[in-house]
C-alpha cells in the first residue's frame, strides 16, 4: 500500500452490494469472504492474465522503445502482492505492521505482472518504479524487487520526508509531469489504483483489479 496519511482501507466488494436506494452494506464478514473466494479461487489471476495479455496485445506490433521510452509500474499490489499480509489481519491497515513487511523483503511477485515487465525490459525500455513507500524503505524495497526477479530497476522513486502528507494522485501525477519535463516519454502506467493511474501523463493504463483497498 501507499499512502501513510491519507490512506482509505475500503472494501470495494461491500459498494457492490448497495442497490437502488437501499444504502445498508453487505455484513463485513460476508464481503470480507467474497474478497477471499475471489483472490484464492482462481478469479483475481484470471483477471490479472487478461489486463497483461491485452496491454502485450496491444504493444507488441508497435513498440520501440528508445533510452527515453519509459514504462512507470507502482509497486504494492502491482509487482508485490500484499494480499496474504492484508489478510493475516483481516484486512485492516496497520502502519507499523505494513512497515515491517516491507523491511522483511518477503513479499511475493503478483501473478503475470512479471511476464509483462519482462515484456518491456526485453524491449530496451527504461523501467521506472514509482511507489509510495518511504524513502527509508528504500533498500529493502530494492532487495525484495531483486528476490522476485525484477533485476532491472532504472529508477525508483519513493516519497521524500516533504511528501509523506500528499496524496497518492497528487504524488504520482507529479512525478509523471517531472519525468515528461526530464525528457522521458511514458509509454505505458501499470498500477492496483485509479490514483496510480489519473492525473495526466499516462498514456496507455493497465489495471490491476484490488478488492482489498483504495488509495486516493
Amino acid at each position: 500500500m501507499n499512502n501513510y496519511y491519507a490512506k482509505s482501507v475500503i472494501f470495494l466488494s461491500i459498494v457492490t452490494f448497495f442497490s437502488g436506494c437501499d444504502r445498508r452494506p453487505q455484513n463485513l464478514t460476508t464481503a470480507k469472504d467474497l474478497v477471499i473466494e475471489y483472490y484464492e479461487q482462481g478469479d483475481f489471476e484470471k483477471d490479472v492474465k487478461n489486463a497483461v495479455d491485452a496491454a502485450i496485445r496491444f504493444f507488441r506490433p508497435r513498440i520501440c522503445c528508445g533510452p527515453e521510452s519509459a514504462v512507470v509500474f507502482d509497486i504494492d499490489d502491482t509487482l508485490l502482492w500484499s494480499y496474504y499480509e492484508m489478510k493475516h489481519i483481516q484486512f485492516g491497515y496497520v502502519p507499523k505492521l505494513f512497515h515491517e513487511w516491507v523491511i522483511k523483503a518477503n513479499t511475493p511477485v503478483v501473478p503475470h505482472v512479471k511476464r509483462l515487465y519482462d515484456f518491456f525490459v526485453a524491449r530496451g525500455c527504461t523501467i521506472i518504479m514509482l511507489t509510495g513507500r518511504r524513502f527509508d524503505e528504500r533498500e529493502a524495497t530494492v532487495e525484495n524487487l531483486r528476490k522476485e526477479g525484477f533485476t532491472k530497476i532504472d529508477l525508483l522513486i519513493t516519497r521524500s520526508d516533504s511528501e509523506l502528507t500528499m496524496s497518492a494522485l497528487e504524488f504520482k501525477s507529479r512525478h509523471r509531469q517531472i519525468l515528461e519535463n526530464k525528457g522521458y516519454r511514458i509509454i505505458a502506467t501499470i498500477g492496483d489504483q485509479e490514483s496510480d493511474l489519473k492525473g495526466g501523463y499516462a498514456h496507455y493504463k493497465v489495471k490491476i483489479p484490488n478488492y482489498t483497498y483504495i488509495v486516493n
